[in-house]
């Protein structure tokens, strides 16, 4: 069977379109696995991440519920509620913009009735408590604005600005999944 040149053509152009979508869908993926990484086990792999500081904010956050049924009658339990759920619905997001929303959710609700526990009549022992709690949300929120991911993140948003990274992302059907503050 003979090839005729336009064939030929029409096969090279082919291989060649092909190989660069595979290889522009390798490197999206492989830039997400990176920041996924990044995100969960820390730029230097020792476990100081955003995850492991937005699972300390749910861990202070219910630490703050516990007191905070201790006064049942003195707080809304609206406001328990909230927190409880946020820290629950933050622990099951798929993405990281659900993560992000969700975040934001329990920082307020947090945010709420750790001021509704210090406006009530509290033991003294549980209003140290409550301040002590406050001090490790802001602390782990801290942490995670000063997190070295965001310079991971920010370079490679640089690294796929661009009309031909966003056509080559929509091509390929890759999108990047990136924490961002405020996001």
């Amino acid at each position: 069977m003979k090839m005729t040149q336009k064939t030929a053509f029409i096969l090279a152009a082919l291989l060649v379109l092909g190989s660069a979508w595979g290889k522009a869908r390798l490197t999206f993926s492989s830039m997400q696995k990176q920041l996924d990484v990044v995100y969960t086990e820390g730029v230097d792999h020792d476990g100081q991440s955003i995850a492991q500081d937005i699972q300390a904010k749910q861990n202070t956050a219910r630490n703050c519920v516990t007191v905070a049924r201790r006064y049942d009658s003195a707080i809304n339990a609206s406001l328990i509620t909230a927190v409880e759920n946020a820290a629950e619905n933050l622990g099951q997001a798929d993405s990281m913009g659900e993560r992000r929303r969700l975040e934001t959710k329990l920082d307020t609700a947090f945010a709420s009735l750790s001021s509704a526990l210090l406006e009530a009549s509290l033991s003294q022992k549980d209003e140290a408590y409550v301040i002590g709690f406050m001090s490790e949300y802001l602390a782990s929120q801290d942490r995670i604005e000063r997190d070295p991911y965001h310079e991971k993140a920010a370079a490679v948003l640089k690294d796929t600005a661009g009309w031909f990274p966003s056509l080559l992302q929509k091509l390929t059907a890759s999108s990047l999944d990136i924490y961002q503050i405020g996001g």
